[in-house]
C-alpha cells in the first residue's frame, strides 16, 4: 500500500529487474524474462538496456591476468558484489578479480550462511551471533 496526494492507495507499479554483467565489459539492464510472456510483444511492457564502452576501458584483471575492462560495468559489479556479499569498503580488494579463488570463496562462504538461514532460523541467529561475537 501506500499514499498518493494524502490518500491512501493499493495499486503501485512494480519493478522487477534484471542484470547480466559479462566479463566486466558490458551489462544488460531490464525488465525482460526470456520467455513468451515478455518476448512475444504482445503481453507485458519490458524495457531494456546494453551498457558498453569501448572508449573508457581500464585494466583490472581476469583470473590474476591484466585484463581491460568497462570503468562503469565493473564498477557496478563490484559495487552489487559488495552489497550482497555484506563486504566492507576495506575489503573490496578481494572481489576485484571476479574468477580469483578468494572471490569464489566468499560466494561460498555467503551461499552456506543462506542456506543455513534457509534451514533453520534459530541456528542461523546463534551462528551469526558467534561470528560477530554478539
Amino acid at each position: 500500500h501506500g499514499v498518493i496526494k494524502g490518500r491512501p492507495v493499493h495499486e503501485q507499479i512494480y519493478v522487477h529487474a534484471k542484470i547480466m554483467l559479462v566479463d566486466d565489459c558490458k551489462a544488460i539492464i531490464g525488465s525482460a524474462n526470456i520467455n513468451d510472456r515478455s518476448m512475444r510483444g504482445s503481453r507485458d511492457s519490458e524495457i531494456g538496456v546494453v551498457v558498453e564502452q569501448p572508449e573508457e576501458l581500464i585494466t583490472s584483471s581476469m583470473a590474476g591476468k591484466p585484463y581491460k575492462v568497462s570503468s562503469f560495468v565493473h564498477e557496478l559489479r563490484v559495487n552489487l558484489w559488495q552489497h550482497y556479499l555484506g563486504l566492507a569498503e576495506s575489503d573490496v580488494d578481494e572481489i576485484k578479480d571476479p574468477v580469483a579463488p578468494r572471490s569464489f570463496e566468499l560466494w561460498k562462504k555467503t551461499a552456506k550462511q543462506n542456506t543455513m538461514a534457509y534451514i533453520s532460523p534459530v541456528s542461523y541467529t546463534h551462528l551469526r551471533a558467534h561470528e560477530t561475537g554478539r
